[in-house]
């Protein structure tokens, strides 16, 4: 209780009578008039009133239940315990946190941890649909003002009547993907996320945020695969051609003397009127290739017609051009998944084997 007592005596009285669980009104003992005095001023209130206060064993069940409540929520480690590891009970923060963190890693270079971060965290797929026209075929961009469809799906301003994207069928399209990727998420043991992209709630801006790091990231994997596929195109071509190339590029050791002299008259003309340098057709003579291209009848003789066209033997090595190609896959496989310029590739390329 709290009520202040006289003397030690008097708190012992007290006491006995709060665990006596006594109805108030009822208590006529000294011990009763007492906690009655302790809680009025005036004599005829401790005789008369039927006032009855939720105290001792006449508070109600729901009210120590608040008033648990109320202390575990004022306790500093209840607090942060509620709270969870990252703020987890509050899921818009918690969000907020894990996009920063995959943001954090693709800034420094990590372009495969910084979507399987993504894919982790949030339904990146649904995200990306989301901001695209679900027509076949079309794929425009779309912002976030756009607006639902009674099928599922999310359209451009050319495709939105339902008469042209076909709002029955896309319905039964839009339910038959949904159920497979939960039959796939469920064979391979992950959780899917479902986006909720309602335009009225603070979750609406993350999930932008999160749409535009996902573009980044994607168009850097996709130059990396680019990247990728050039090289072994030219892996090919040498296996298939060999490493020299003779057919193609024949060696030629010097300048052709006649498309020297033609160049000479052709800039000559083009000095003396508006057309542009080595834009002017080569004058008379067996030799009708300009440096700039080819015009008239090419000529046939063996020498180069371009500074491009001169190739010198010792200039050339089979070996070191199948040496660099090799080496030239193997660093893009080892940094196909960092981005060029960024802290993560001067990490790879310090721990590069000698």
């Amino acid at each position: 209780h709290d009520f202040p007592a006289v003397d030690q005596a008097a708190d012992v009285r007290l006491q006995s009578a709060c665990r006596r669980n006594a109805k108030w009104n009822e208590l006529r003992s000294e011990e009763g008039l007492l906690m009655r005095r302790a809680v009025f001023d005036r004599e005829e209130d401790v005789r008369e009133c039927t006032f009855r206060p939720r105290c001792a064993g006449h508070v109600p069940k729901h009210v120590k239940r608040v008033a648990q409540r109320m202390r575990e929520i004022t306790h500093n480690e209840h607090f942060v315990a509620r709270l969870g590891e990252n703020f987890e009970s509050f899921r818009h923060i918690y969000r907020k946190c894990l996009f920063n963190k995959a943001r954090r890693e693709f800034k420094k270079g990590a372009i495969s941890a910084a979507l399987d971060s993504l894919k982790k965290n949030f339904g990146v797929r649904q995200i990306l649909d989301r901001f695209s026209c679900f027509h076949r075929g079309c794929g425009r961009e779309l912002d976030q003002s756009a607006e639902m469809c009674g099928c599922g799906g999310y359209y451009c301003s050319t495709h939105k009547p339902q008469s042209v994207h076909d709002c029955r069928a896309m319905k039964k399209e839009l339910l038959e993907r949904a159920k497979r990727a939960k039959a796939k998420a469920s064979e391979e043991g992950t959780i899917t996320i479902d986006e909720k992209f309602d335009s009225k709630t603070k979750e609406m801006g993350l999930i932008v945020d999160v749409h535009e790091l996902a573009v980044e990231v994607l168009e850097a994997r996709k130059e990396k695969r680019r990247q990728r596929r050039y090289l072994e195109r030219l892996n090919q071509n040498l296996a298939r051609y060999g490493p020299i190339r003779l057919l193609q590029r024949p060696f030629r050791y010097a300048m052709c003397r006649r498309a020297m002299v033609s160049t000479k008259k052709a800039r000559d003309r083009s000095s003396s009127s508006s057309a542009p340098r080595f834009a002017a057709a080569f004058g008379s003579g067996r030799c009708q290739t300009t440096l700039g291209g080819v015009s008239g009848t090419p000529c046939a003789c063996g020498l180069a017609h371009r500074p491009s066209e001169l190739r010198f033997p010792s200039g050339e090595s089979g070996p070191r051009r199948k040496e660099w190609l090799k080496n030239a896959l193997a660093n893009h496989d080892r940094m196909a998944d960092v981005r060029v310029g960024t802290e993560a590739e001067r990490e790879r390329g310090r721990r590069a084997p000698q």
